[in-house]
């Protein structure tokens, strides 16, 4: 199993929307196949916004304390569902977007919902989740609030945008990690103009080489280059992450791919694409 310098759990960011369950079971379906505790973080606000949490109305009117029982809540849920995993919460006044850099210090992942409301919203589409995408010290996990549970996507293909093997080979790590933990096929996807006809079953570009390095490291994994034939990255990962239970891909980009996750691109992907996506940058010394 790969992981970041000094990762030693899975960190999990919450606000006080209904959605925090889908959020919270990928946090902890990940933390669980790695056999790692789970951290989760409620950032609490004045003046409180109030929405029925998880489907369940808070009792309290009090923000702190209000706070505090939506972290009971979560705490709760997770480990009803995962009794063997070791969880625990942290309830802080500071920015989210702050709190969850510093803790991704330690993290394998750091997981957020993507359309949140109250302290995180925005944490992805807007310059908040800019900022954890850009300064977190290692993977940012981004999962649609409205999307489907990991029982209904963990059978499932992990997909990799692929720039070059150089700059993404962080990306691609993380990704054959996850597919072999799943027991899934690897998919690498590079995009770019290419010769006509396409070859069935390619044999160069960085798709193919970084797969080839994937199989030295996971002989076992099923791996599937692919090298498509478009000028538009986003669409083709879009195209090959429908069914896909996981897509992964670099926080810059090369070539083709670069500034794919950046601005309007990288928000109008999240909204495409039903599955999770993990945005891993270039590993840099902690």
């Amino acid at each position: 199993m790969i992981m970041f310098p000094f990762s030693d759990q899975v960190v999990v960011g919450i606000d006080d929307s209904p959605t925090n369950g889908v959020v919270l079971d990928h946090a902890a379906a990940i933390a669980d196949r790695r056999r790692l505790p789970l951290r989760i973080i409620h950032a609490y606000q004045w003046p409180p916004v109030s929405y029925p949490v998880m489907g369940i109305a808070s009792p309290i009117d009090d923000p702190r304390q209000r706070a505090s029982w939506i972290l009971e809540q979560a705490v709760d849920r997770v480990r009803d569902r995962y009794p063997d995993l070791t969880v625990s919460g942290k309830l802080t006044e500071r920015p989210a977007a702050q709190m969850l850099i510093d803790s991704s210090r330690h993290a394998v992942v750091t997981v957020v919902g993507g359309h949140g409301r109250g302290v995180l919203s925005g944490l992805v589409t807007g310059s908040v989740g800019l900022s954890l995408i850009t300064h977190a010290h290692g993977p940012v996990m981004i999962v649609r609030s409205d999307g489907y549970r990991p029982e209904q996507l963990d059978s499932k293909p992990v997909v990799v945008g692929v720039g070059d093997e150089v700059h993404d080979a962080a990306a691609v790590r993380f990704a054959a990690d996850e597919a072999a933990l799943r027991g899934v096929e690897l998919i690498l996807v590079h995009s770019a103009k290419l010769p006509q006809p396409v070859p069935a079953v390619p044999t160069s570009g960085p798709a193919s080489r970084s797969a080839a390095l994937v199989k030295e490291r996971w002989p076992e994994l099923e791996v599937r280059p692919q090298e498509v034939s478009d000028d538009n990255p986003r669409h083709a990962l879009a195209v090959a992450a429908q069914g896909a239970g996981l897509l992964v891909m670099g926080a810059r980009g090369h070539g083709r791919m670069r500034g794919l996750w950046s601005g309007a691109v990288g928000q109008t992907l999240s909204r495409e694409i039903d599955c999770p996506i993990v945005v891993v940058r270039e590993e840099t010394s902690r």
